[in-house]
């Protein structure tokens, strides 16, 4: 027996069809900025992602792609995990994510633009080495 062909349903055609609301989960994403795209093996198969497209990681640890406007229209960045949240030395100190923000906060840097996404990522930053009190000043 040959599986029901779903491709025809849409809003017009069947009734009822439920509305609903995704849970508000946290996925992790990572953006790729390889100038030939990329590939990754998903549930699916394997998809390609362009370059500046995220690699989407879900709660069960799967793995896919997602547009770059796609993205930017659906998801909140709400934080930065991994190794580099808590092996922060790797990637700077307190002291230099404190330099970085006054660089960034002088004439001659007024004309240059950041991505909003990096700029919500390192306001995220200083506010978590604020609330943990580090030491900024040595």
């Amino acid at each position: 027996m040959e599986p029901f062909n779903a491709d025809p349903i849409n809003l017009d055609n069947w009734d009822p069809i439920l509305e609903v609301r995704k849970k508000p989960i946290i996925v992790h994403a990572l953006q790729l900025n390889f100038p030939e795209g990329f590939k990754v093996t998903t549930m699916e198969g394997s998809l390609l992602g362009k370059a500046g497209d995220y690699l989407m990681i879900g709660v069960h640890g799967e793995k896919y792609p997602i547009d770059r406007l796609v993205f930017d229209e659906t998801h909140d960045v709400i934080g930065i995990s991994g190794k580099s949240k808590h092996r922060r030395s790797n990637m700077a100190t307190a002291t230099s994510l404190e330099r970085a923000a006054q660089a960034w906060c002088t004439p001659e840097t007024e004309k240059i633009t950041i991505d909003p996404i990096l700029a919500k990522a390192f306001a995220d930053i200083l506010d978590e080495v604020k609330r943990e009190g580090m030491d900024t000043k040595s």
